[in-house]
């Protein structure tokens, strides 16, 4: 029973976080330090800093 609660709610906060993912990116930026981790952690994941690196760097 305990199992399907821990569920249950890790599903409620995945949902809630999908839904408000705008806002809560816009609250995490306007703090340096969090901004600074979060580009960090972008930075790291190879597809996203191909596709930002790509997009950012193209010639027009």
């Amino acid at each position: 029973m305990k199992g399907i609660n821990w569920m249950v709610a890790i599903g409620a906060a995945l949902i809630g976080a999908y839904r408000f993912r705008y806002r809560l990116i816009n609250t995490a930026s306007s703090y340096p330090l969090l901004r600074k981790a979060l580009v960090r952690l972008t930075m790291n994941i190879p597809y996203l800093r191909k596709k930002l690196l790509g997009h950012m760097f193209q010639s027009r």
